[in-house]
């Protein structure tokens, strides 16, 4: 059982059924056969697909089940309507830990690494993060979707693969969002030491590792 209240946000991605950024099409491949009495389970994530959900006009939800960050004045700078995961959300959430303020953000907004769509970018880190999450835990995935009865066929005879339909179910993912002010030229001086305490985990002796929840949502809207 997840406690929701260990993360200081929950950002929820809206992966909408039946549009080429649903959980069935951010992967490449996503299904599953028996063989010689053995299940092979095929689960690759498409990372231009889960790229373009991150970069694209597909919006981002943020919230706190932490009462500490909920009853923060600083919460409220927060946009709670919907943004983009690159270029807003992550850095609403330095900002908040470093300056107080979810808007102080200037100073930081043209770091190349949040808008080059790199290997090294913070999003390819974080595709790069949920698919090795997939890859090895695809049996324990197979194994619920067959529990839920999402599979209504024999799953004792299946000669031929059959796609995973993942469309009306959530899928969560823990990251810790780390990052610090370290000045490798002079020394390991800290360039900033403490941030304000705005609740949760608190920007400390020139580091912080942010723990967040990433929710993808491909539930269909009625």
């Amino acid at each position: 059982m997840v406690s929701y209240n260990m993360y200081d946000y929950i950002i929820e991605v809206n992966a909408t059924p039946n549009s080429n950024t649903s959980l069935n099409d951010i992967f490449n491949q996503r299904d599953f056969v028996l063989n010689n009495n053995n299940y092979v389970i095929n689960l690759n994530i498409n990372s231009s697909r889960l790229n373009e959900l991150f970069y694209s006009s597909n919006t981002i939800n943020i919230s706190s089940n932490m009462n500490t960050v909920v009853s923060s004045i600083v919460y409220n700078t927060l946009d709670k309507s919907n943004e983009k995961l690159l270029g807003l959300r992550f850095l609403e959430i330095i900002a908040t830990k470093i300056f107080g303020h979810a808007k102080a953000r200037a100073a930081i907004r043209n770091d190349s690494k949040f808008y080059e769509k790199s290997a090294t970018s913070l999003v390819q880190q974080v595709i790069d993060g949920v698919n090795t999450s997939i890859v090895t835990k695809k049996m324990d995935i197979f194994n619920t979707y067959i529990n839920q009865n999402r599979y209504n066929g024999n799953i004792n005879n299946i000669p031929t693969p059959v796609n995973f339909n993942f469309d009306n179910t959530n899928w969560e993912f823990p990251i810790h969002f780390s990052f610090g002010f370290n000045d490798t030229n002079a020394g390991g001086y800290n360039l900033l030491n403490n941030g304000p305490n705005v609740g949760g985990t608190q920007f400390l002796n020139g580091s912080i590792s942010v723990p967040i929840l990433i929710r993808f949502n491909s539930t269909l809207v009625s």
